[in-house]
């Protein structure tokens, strides 16, 4: 049974959209049930795109080692960042800088020095990665 949503769950949301937007033009339907529709899609979408994979995690958990090494690393970068950053606001004439607190503050920076880290790195790795494969072979 899992399998068969594993291979066939795209394809039935896609029916199931193509039925609820087929119904909004032929049965002409009010545009909000229609939104609903679209809602409902969503949700069942995001709610089947985080079950599956865990399911079939579950089944086989050597499948986890990459991903959890790959959001550890990620994090790492993300404290990097947030060591880096500062909790300053600039003040300027605006009423918008009374709505940003210093920890807000401290984390968008977290953020933009980890943004900052993982572009030079994807940067480094364009030049020395074809570097690399020239000594490999």
């Amino acid at each position: 049974m899992l399998n068969f949503f594993h291979k066939f769950g795209l394809y039935i949301t896609l029916s199931i959209a193509v039925a609820i937007v087929a119904a909004f033009f032929i049965l002409n339907l009010s545009p909000p049930i229609l939104l609903f529709g679209s809602y409902a899609l969503l949700f069942a979408a995001i709610l089947l795109a985080i079950l599956l994979p865990l399911i079939s995690a579950i089944q086989r958990p050597k499948v986890l080692l990459v991903p959890l090494i790959g959001l550890a690393s990620l994090a790492l970068i993300f404290l990097i960042g947030y060591s880096y950053s500062d909790n300053f606001v600039l003040e300027s004439g605006t009423d918008i800088v009374s709505y940003i607190e210093h920890d807000a503050a401290k984390f968008s920076g977290g953020l933009l020095n980890a943004t900052f880290i993982l572009v030079g790195i994807s940067i480094l790795s364009i030049f020395i990665l074809p570097i690399i494969n020239l000594f490999k072979d």
